[in-house]
């Protein structure tokens, strides 16, 4: 499903696709719930985003240095919306929020309302009450919110702790607090 243009600027920095979708990863973008655990790719270039409460300061502050640092490096322009706007063509894209998340995860991102088969216009993003939400996990969670996927739904397929997926890089502990080339590449070349 990659492009050859999308498929020759990832191999700038490593040969595989981990935007969604791939030829071994391709899920219907539907407006869906927690459960269904379904991420797409965000709707446009501006990538907005908010908080809402249940987040120590720390918190904030690592998923704040994560969009600003490592997704605002991007071609995506990144925005907080301090009044998060929930419905009509303006949603805020990345709502974060702390609640339960399904048994053995820490953090889960899915699309809430789908503008297309493959675009999302607004994805949530949960990290597990009483869990510390990290900068790795932080860009974790807000990579699968604009699209890109583990090591083993890329094509071709590749170790989940690749070290090339940086912050993509699961289970968490193995990832960095960095988005890094691969995925910068692949966020330039998709939007």
């Amino acid at each position: 499903m990659a492009t050859l243009a999308v498929a020759a600027i990832i191999c700038l920095s490593a040969c595989y696709d981990n935007m969604v979708p791939t030829d071994t990863f391709h899920p219907y973008c539907d407006s869906s719930s927690i459960g269904d655990n379904i991420f797409c790719q965000t709707d446009n270039r501006q990538l907005t985003f908010h908080r809402q409460a249940g987040f120590t300061s720390a918190e904030y502050q690592h998923m704040s240095d994560t969009l600003y640092g490592s997704y605002d490096t991007t071609v995506l322009n990144v925005t907080y919306h301090s009044t998060p706007i929930y419905d009509g063509p303006d949603e805020t894209d990345i709502i974060f929020q702390k609640a339960s998340v399904p048994s053995g995860l820490v953090g889960i991102t899915w699309c809430e309302n789908a503008a297309t088969w493959v675009k999302c216009d607004q994805h949530y993003v949960r990290f597990k009450s009483g869990y510390s939400v990290s900068r790795a996990l932080a860009c974790h969670e807000s990579g699968h919110a604009v699209g890109l996927t583990h090591g083993s739904d890329a094509a071709p397929k590749q170790s989940d702790r690749a070290p090339s997926l940086e912050c993509l890089r699961n289970p968490i502990q193995y990832a960095t607090e960095s988005l890094g080339s691969h995925n910068k590449d692949a966020v330039d070349a998709t939007y």
